[in-house]
């Protein structure tokens, strides 16, 4: 057996995407499946990023990107150019999440603002906002399981 040091980091991290990464077209169906997904965009990232995925009617996939990226600590997102993506892709739901390079997944009080105000922003264009992952390393916070977004 293989000792897992010994794997280049490269290789784990392509080998985690072909696990783990949904494509367009594929069903995300819990808060972990879709952590797993959003995972390989922050692989080796010392910055933060902010990524949204795009979902239909019964939750498939259209696409998944990367919106913003910033610095060690914050990442700018611009409402109406997500709400224009949104609406463009012709989404009826999203998931956003965002990376804390400092390794605690704990959301922020910006984090917490920017889930409600998006969440009333998409509620609006008749737009579900299904969740906000904030993922740090391995581990993850699901802002839906902790019960920042209800309908």
């Amino acid at each position: 057996m293989t000792q897992l040091s010994t794997i280049p980091d490269d290789l784990l991290i392509q080998e985690y995407k072909d696990r783990f990464y949904i494509r367009p077209g594929k069903q995300i169906t819990n808060p972990l499946q879709a952590q797993h997904h959003l995972a390989s965009f922050f692989e080796k990232n010392e910055r933060e990023r902010f990524v949204v995925v795009y979902l239909s009617s019964c939750n498939k996939v259209i696409k998944t990107e990367v919106i913003s990226e910033g610095t060690i600590s914050k990442a700018h997102i611009y409402a109406r150019e997500l709400l224009r993506k949104t609406l463009d892709l012709n989404a009826a739901a999203i998931i956003v999440s965002h990376n804390h390079p400092s390794g605690n997944p704990e959301p922020s009080r910006e984090d917490i603002e920017l889930t409600r105000t998006l969440k009333d922003l998409l509620k609006l264009m008749e737009v579900a906002l299904l969740d906000h992952i904030i993922i740090a390393g391995d581990q993850y916070i699901s802002l839906s399981d902790r019960g920042y977004i209800t309908y």
